[in-house]
């Protein structure tokens, strides 16, 4: 375990650590899995991460722009301010085209820069499986496919009678995946919906999906199975026998509550904060092995150091958390098996 003091942001890549440092203000600084500093960035001031390993938000003279360093070298300085990158994608905002009321989004293939589709794409647009981005805005939930480069569907925001303290903007709640030519979305008023992939048409309903108010610690695995992992219950629901599969408690909510979740693809974990002994602060963090339904790494809130009220961060090597007080823990997960 290595702790790094006075991050402020950071972020897991494949073959390196980034953060940004309180302490070192204007350098992002970059190591390797064995804490060996590999590189530094100097910029103006700190901004976001986004999720393609090949892109960081920097700051140069009060203007957001993207930098593209593929071999941890900034190489090129983008033009535009994007709102989402993932697999060498990017959505770039064009408020000269704005007319006050609306504006324009588009597609783009980086680091070339290629148009892939011009839309006004208002609310969230974000990558759901391969090629495909989802947008969900007020009036209409749409498909994109970024290979072909077109919109495959619009369709109207299904209705839904919105739950008392519902304060989202749409009607869909969260949009966990694809699964055998099937979009599944979840629906503020206990529904799951499937949408069909090349047509938009809703090809089945899940009615009374009692898990459907919760808000994170919902996933759809490869498999089509729905992973529900929240307060003290673990759950699964499977999308081919339309059941649940497995509904359990994992304790008393006085010793245990689950927070902050999240779900590594590719391994049967998940990752979470939460809270114990009825402390009202988020004081834990571990590993929940899906395969034996059981926690298999806990470690609790040392005295001198901060609550975890963010989800914590993995790839294939390392498993990190930042607490409240800048304090970034950093275990390498060969270390972490079996320590219960």
């Amino acid at each position: 375990m290595k702790i790094i003091k006075d991050v402020l942001r950071y972020q897991l890549r494949k073959n390196s650590i980034v953060y940004y440092s309180e302490s070192n203000k204007g350098i992002y600084f970059f190591f390797d899995f064995n804490f060996f500093e590999i590189s530094q960035i100097k910029v103006k001031r700190c901004h976001w991460f986004f999720n393609d390993e090949k892109f960081l938000k920097l700051g140069f003279d009060k203007q957001e722009l993207v930098g593209y360093f593929p071999s941890l070298k900034l190489e090129k300085v983008l033009d535009y301010s994007y709102i989402s990158i993932e697999n060498g994608i990017g959505v770039a905002t064009d408020y000269a085209n704005s007319d006050g009321l609306t504006h324009v989004e588009t597609l783009f293939h980086l680091p070339e820069e290629k148009q892939i589709i011009k839309e006004w794409l208002p609310n969230s647009i974000y990558h759901i499986q391969d090629q495909y981005w989802c947008n969900d805005s007020i009036k209409d939930l749409k498909l994109i496919d970024a290979e072909k480069g077109e919109i495959l569907w619009a369709i109207p925001q299904p209705k839904v009678e919105k739950p008392y303290g519902y304060k989202g903007l749409t009607n869909t709640k969260k949009v966990l995946g694809i699964y055998k030519d099937n979009l599944w979305i979840q629906l503020p008023d206990s529904r799951i919906l499937a949408l069909d992939i090349a047509t938009g048409k809703i090809n089945n309903e899940i009615n009374h999906f009692y898990y459907s108010s919760i808000p994170d610690g919902i996933f759809l695995d490869s498999k089509g199975v729905i992973i529900i992992f929240h307060y003290n219950v673990y759950a699964e629901f499977s999308l081919e026998s339309m059941t649940f599969i497995v509904d359990k408690k994992l304790g008393s909510e006085k010793d245990l509550i689950i927070r902050q979740v999240t779900h590594h693809n590719g391994d049967n974990c998940l990752y979470f904060t939460g809270n114990k002994d009825n402390s009202f602060e988020p004081n834990i963090y571990g590993i929940f092995n899906i395969t034996t339904q059981s926690i298999q790494f806990l470690k609790e809130r040392e005295s001198n150091m901060g609550y975890f009220y963010q989800a914590p961060q993995v790839n294939e090597e390392l498993f990190a958390i930042l607490d409240d007080k800048g304090n970034l823990i950093i275990h390498k997960r060969t270390e972490m098996q079996n320590q219960l």
